[in-house]
Order: structure tokens, then sequence, then C-alpha cells
């Protein structure tokens, strides 16, 4: 969700009276609010142009290579394109904190990510993904036979993309008894393909769950699986923050994965009314 906070603030940034190159403007706020992005480029299509100064643009394409959205998530490749947008200018003008009060209508957009292998491994490596994961570790650890009495903290982590929409995720965890002393030093792997249902489920294709290289009964993965895929229930992650977001379509290879997505912003009480 962060290019759909910084293309606003970018188009903030960027309106100016009319007869300006506003798409050379905007990308170069956008490229200023990501250092270290390749490539980036935006157009504005408005007519008639006038209404860009009452905060409505038609249509906003941006189209990005090798943009870096924080210091710790990179993709490979985005291209967004919304639908007409309705902002009350005066209100980003103040540069408030929630973004989402400036809106007028909801956001809706359509998004394309591209990410490479090595680009996924950053991004599960930032504190926000591994926070999450090691809760997940931690949870299927902690019901494996002897984990009694036991803690279990998450050493190590990453992804290889395999073939035929297949990846498999690495997770290194060490357990400590009472006194903080390591006990064990486990490898726990899980290779799965990923399908999504309704738009916004993702769930694990034929898993293969193991341990140190062995692979668990069916019960054990059974449950191991059930526990991963109840965190990966998109509206449950999103709908508190106001974004609703559909996955058109999900395609991993050997090189990257990409996603391909439909995002919808809803305004925030303060900005919710909407202005014909």
């Amino acid at each position: 969700m962060e290019i759909v906070a910084l293309l606003l603030s970018g188009l903030l940034g960027g309106l100016a009276p009319v007869g300006v190159i506003l798409d050379t403007i905007i990308a170069g706020n956008l490229r200023a609010r990501l250092p270290g992005t390749d490539t980036l480029a935006v157009r504005i299509d408005n007519a008639p142009s006038y209404q860009l100064l009452s905060g409505k643009v038609q249509r906003l394409r941006i189209a990005g290579r090798g943009v870096q959205l924080t210091p710790d998530i990179r993709v490979a490749a985005i291209d967004l394109e919304t639908d007409p947008l309705n902002v009350d200018l005066e209100s980003l003008r103040e540069g408030s904190e929630n973004w989402r009060t400036a809106l007028r209508e909801p956001v809706q957009a359509g998004l394309r990510l591209e990410l490479s292998e090595a680009d996924f491994n950053q991004t599960l490596a930032s504190p926000q993904f591994t926070e999450r994961l090691q809760g997940i570790a931690s949870q299927i650890a902690a019901n494996l036979p002897g984990a009694e009495g036991q803690s279990y903290e998450l050493a190590d982590l990453n992804v290889d993309f395999r073939a035929d929409d297949r990846l498999r995720l690495n997770l290194r965890i060490q357990g400590r008894d009472g006194a903080g002393t390591i006990t064990d030093d486990l490898l726990l792997s899980l290779e799965t393909g990923i399908t999504v249902t309704n738009g916004r489920q993702l769930e694990l294709d034929e898993p293969v769950v193991a341990i140190n290289e062995q692979p668990l009964p069916p019960l054990f993965t059974g449950f191991a699986t059930q526990f991963i895929g109840e965190q990966l229930d998109l509206e449950n992650l999103l709908g508190e923050f106001g974004f609703l977001l559909r996955v058109l379509s999900l395609e991993i290879d050997e090189d990257s994965l990409e996603l391909v997505t439909f995002i919808r912003v809803a305004p925030d009480e303060p900005g919710a009314a909407t202005e014909e």
C-alpha cells in the first residue's frame, strides 16, 4: 500500500497552474520519495485540464523499474493505473499524516508487481515481516514432539522460487530451554504452490513440510498449512486500514514472482463526503 500513499503525496507536490507539464513534475516528486529507483514514468490523462485545480484526475498511470519503495522493500517492476481520482487538495497541502481524509471518493487502481527472488528475500528480512514470521515459526515449532518447556526463535529465513508456480520457504529455528541454552537447531522447510480463492485468500497447494529435510506426517502438515493459511487472508490483514485488495493473478517462475491486483482505498470519515 506504500505506493498508493506515495502516489497521492506526489500528486500534491506536482499540481501546478494549468499548462505546466504535470507528468514530469509528478514523476520527479515520486523519484524524490523513492531514492534508488532505476526508472519511473508518469502519465496523466485529464480532459478538461482545469479539473486538476479542483483535485480531479481522469486517470493516472505509473510505470517503474527497480523501484525502492522503502529501504527494505524493492520491486523489479511496478505498473499502476488508477480510475478517476477526486481529492481535497487543500487537505493534502496541509500535510495530514492520514492522507485518506483528503479523499472525496474511493481510490481504485490496478497494480502489477514483479519481485525477483533477491528482492523477495530482502523484504522477508525486513523487521515487519520477520516479526510476523517469528510468530508463525514459534507456533509451528511449539507443536513438535518434545517441544514442551522450550521457546523458539527464528534465526534465518529465505525463499527459493521454483518452476510451475511453486516456491520453497526455509526457516532456521533455534529452541532454547528455560535457562536460555540452545537445545535445538532446526531447518523447517515448506515447499508449496499458491492458489488464490475469491481474490483474497491465498491457499497452499500440495504443500510439503519437512524438519531437517525429513517430511513430516500428514497430520502435522495439515496443522501447519492450516495455521499458515489463516495468516494469508488479505481481508483480515488490510481491512482495518480501509484497504480492499483482490488478487487477479499470481505467477511464480524460477526467477521472479508476478502479482496483479485490484486495490480500493476508502476515504476516512473526515473526507468521506463526495463532491459532484
